[in-house]
């Protein structure tokens, strides 16, 4: 019989999970950033496609 929560309990509960270890805590900071990364990324596509459309008329 396993004791506490696994990975797999804390991931889509809807909630915090339980116990927030060390390694939980560095790898949501890791996402964190990561995603973070992603819309810095996608802010001069967005500028460009807002100006196009602006010029367009739209």
């Amino acid at each position: 019989m396993r004791e506490g929560p696994s990975r797999g309990d804390q991931i889509g509960s809807g909630g915090p999970p339980a116990v927030a270890t060390p390694r939980l805590v560095a790898d949501l900071t890791a996402e964190r950033a990561r995603t973070d990364r992603k819309i810095t990324g996608l802010l001069r596509p967005r500028a460009a496609l807002d100006g196009a459309i602006d010029a367009a008329g739209g």
